[in-house]
């Protein structure tokens, strides 16, 4: 329980499987007994809407371009001083909203987190990752990238332990 009241949270959630709209809706269909309580107008919101599939974005040039083109500015003229498509953090850092909130630094620790992780699944040991010295402060992020780390290494063994 959270403080007084009857909420709950999780301290870690573990992912077995995906399951997209359509085999939602299929259930539902297949079991009607099981259907949510919720108006009906919400249901068929939620059947004829068209829910985008995850992307993993692991690439760093992906990653820059996400965040970049997440700050609230982004394409403004006079704020923003991106001026091709091919955008670059450089640009942000120099940009007058650099200093305002929604900006890319603003965004910095999704970031560093994101492109440590592209870095560690892409072999480099955590150590290793100037980024992950740019996290001090914070904690939550640099213990899952350290769990991410454990996972990987773990799983390399396996691919060699015969």
């Amino acid at each position: 329980m959270i403080g007084s009241s009857k909420h709950f949270k999780a301290e870690q959630i573990v992912i077995e499987k995906e399951i997209t709209q359509d085999e939602i809706i299929q259930y539902y269909l297949d079991h009607p007994e099981l259907k949510p309580n919720i108006r009906e107008d919400l249901w068929n919101e939620f059947c004829n809407d068209k829910i985008q599939p995850y992307v993993y974005v692991k690439e760093e040039k992906e990653i820059e371009d996400l965040i970049i083109k997440n700050c609230l500015r982004y394409g403004q003229d006079d704020l923003c001083a991106q001026i091709s498509n091919d955008s670059y953090m450089e640009i942000c850092e120099k940009c007058i909203g650099w200093q305002w909130r929604g900006d890319t630094r603003s965004n910095m620790k999704d970031y560093l987190y994101l492109i440590i992780r592209s870095k560690l699944y892409n072999g480099i040991e955590l150590n290793c990752i100037e980024e992950y010295h740019k996290l001090e402060g914070y904690e939550n992020e640099r213990k899952s990238l350290r769990l991410i780390s454990e996972y990987l290494k773990k799983q390399a063994i396996k691919l060699y332990d015969f």
